[in-house]
C-alpha cells in the first residue's frame, strides 16, 4: 500500500496553497470545506480563491512564495506550473515536517487528494 488512508481534522488550522490559478482554487475549495484556514501565496490569485482564503479566516498573499509561508501550517499544496517552485515547496515542507501535496506529481507528494 503506497498511501495510508486517514482523515485529518483541519478545522481552524492553516493550510498553505502556493499558486493562484484554477487548480489551486479547486484544492482550496476542498480544504475550505474541511474547515481549513487558507493561506494562499502567489503573485496572481483568481478572485474566487482570494475570497475563499479571506472567508476561511486566512489570507491571500499576492506575492512570490517564500519558505516562511509554510511556518504554522499543518499541510501545504503546491499548485503551480513551475516545477522548480513546486519542488522547493516540497523540500521546505519536508524540512519543517509539514506534509505536502504537489499537484500532478506523486513523487513529490506526502499525501494525495481522493
Amino acid at each position: 500500500m503506497e498511501y495510508f488512508p486517514f482523515f485529518f481534522d483541519l478545522r481552524g488550522r492553516a493550510a498553505l496553497i502556493v499558486g493562484g490559478g484554477e487548480v489551486a482554487r479547486r484544492k482550496g475549495e476542498l480544504l475550505s470545506r474541511a474547515g481549513a484556514r487558507l493561506i494562499v501565496a502567489a503573485p496572481d490569485i483568481v478572485a474566487p480563491l482570494a475570497i475563499l482564503a479571506e472567508n476561511s479566516g486566512g489570507k491571500a498573499k499576492r506575492r512570490e512564495y517564500n519558505a516562511a509561508d509554510i511556518d504554522g501550517c499543518v499541510v501545504a499544496v503546491a499548485a503551480t506550473d513551475d516545477d522548480s517552485l513546486n519542488r522547493r515547496v516540497c523540500e521546505d515542507g519536508r524540512a519543517r515536517g509539514v506534509p505536502v501535496n504537489v499537484v500532478d506529481c506523486p513523487a513529490l507528494c506526502d499525501f494525495i487528494f481522493p
